[in-house]
């Protein structure tokens, strides 16, 4: 994630790649992977913002408080309209977060976000209370993502099973506005005219999503102005795309991540001596700087530095013994394959 300088001007259209492709549905609920919720975050706005600093800040909800351990009340901003000037209510929120409980919907954000959800309840004119099972540290900051997004309850129930398709469509509250979607052509929004957030007016008036995925037919869009940007550009482009007077690529903090998950098949790989020996043997940084284009940092657990929200300096003193301890190492390695009885099946690694 990464702040890019604030637009001089206002723009007719943009046209935007989406490099995984055509969404399956724009339904918050079943909204969990980048082709969805690129459209979907300028459309249909949250309980709460994630900042560029992986923090959060109040979104559809003017402020929120966490009396017990278990409850999480927020008060809902007044003065917000969907697209069709309906306002935004108590109940749209009570019925877009209970969505995410109900098996028929079989939200993507069920499991684990809501597992410790008990109740989801208007307790106040423009007030929603969520109660837990049990304590749960994640569950409010899901409501930055599109866990917390919120629809019109009314459109939602008149469209049902074919909410956030190409047919059903959405109704939100957000900076832009559902225009059409064209199965394997394409996906347009436009500017909301009365979007509530004076601070954040939308610049461009349209907004076109295509749905290429070919590396070099992205790249080459981007180079002629086909395209007027994309998220996650082609790798191999990188260095043209860097150097390019056309246009800026952009690099940001990410949590995004790679890494190698063996089989459960009997086999070498099943000795903890074997795994360590190959992660040792794994030059982190070459593919960070060479594969990857320099595009990416070496990482020696599945919490690093740009996941945490808190306590920095403590995650840090144990990250940096992690990071010594698994530093590439060739002979400790041969080392720890000698002790596991030096098997010699031919590891595969897809």
């Amino acid at each position: 994630m990464t702040t890019t300088p604030p637009a001089k001007g206002r723009l007719a259209s943009v046209t935007w790649d989406l490099p995984y492709g055509e969404p399956t549905s724009v339904d918050p609920a079943q909204s969990a992977a980048q082709s969805e919720n690129g459209p979907l975050a300028n459309m249909c706005e949250s309980l709460l913002r994630m900042t560029p600093q992986f923090g959060y800040s109040p979104g559809l909800a003017s402020s929120y408080s966490h009396p017990t351990p278990t409850t999480w009340v927020y008060n809902i901003r007044q003065g917000v309209r969907f697209w069709d000037g309906k306002p935004l209510t108590a109940n749209d929120v009570v019925y877009s977060l209970n969505r995410n409980l109900d098996p028929k919907v079989a939200s993507l954000w069920n499991d684990p976000f809501f597992v410790n959800v008990k109740n989801i309840s208007k307790t106040g004119p423009n007030q929603v209370t969520v109660t837990l099972s049990r304590p749960d540290a994640v569950f409010n900051e899901m409501m930055a993502t599109a866990a917390g997004a919120i629809g019109e309850a009314s459109y939602i129930q008149a469209k049902g099973k074919t909410y956030g398709t190409a047919k059903g469509r959405l109704m939100c509250t957000g900076p832009y506005e559902f225009q059409s979607w064209t199965p394997g052509v394409d996906l347009v929004m436009t500017r909301n005219p009365h979007y509530w957030d004076t601070s954040l007016q939308p610049k461009v008036q349209e907004v076109k999503f295509d749905f290429l995925t070919n590396p070099t037919t992205i790249t080459n869009g981007l180079l002629s102005g086909q395209l007027d940007g994309t998220y996650e550009a082609p790798i191999s482009a990188v260095p043209t795309l860097q150097h390019s007077t056309i246009g800026k690529l952009y690099l940001g903090l990410s949590t995004e991540f790679g890494n190698l998950s063996f089989t459960a098949k009997p086999g070498p790989i099943q000795d903890p001596k074997i795994r360590r020996a190959l992660s040792l043997v794994i030059n982190r940084q070459a593919i960070a700087s060479t594969i990857l284009k320099g595009t990416a940092v070496p990482i020696y657990s599945l919490d690093y530095p740009s996941t945490w929200g808190y306590a920095k300096p403590t995650f840090q003193q144990g990250y940096s013994a992690l990071t010594r301890s698994e530093a590439t190492n060739v002979a400790e390695a041969k080392r720890l394959v000698h002790e596991a009885g030096s098997p010699t099946q031919i590891l595969s690694m897809l």
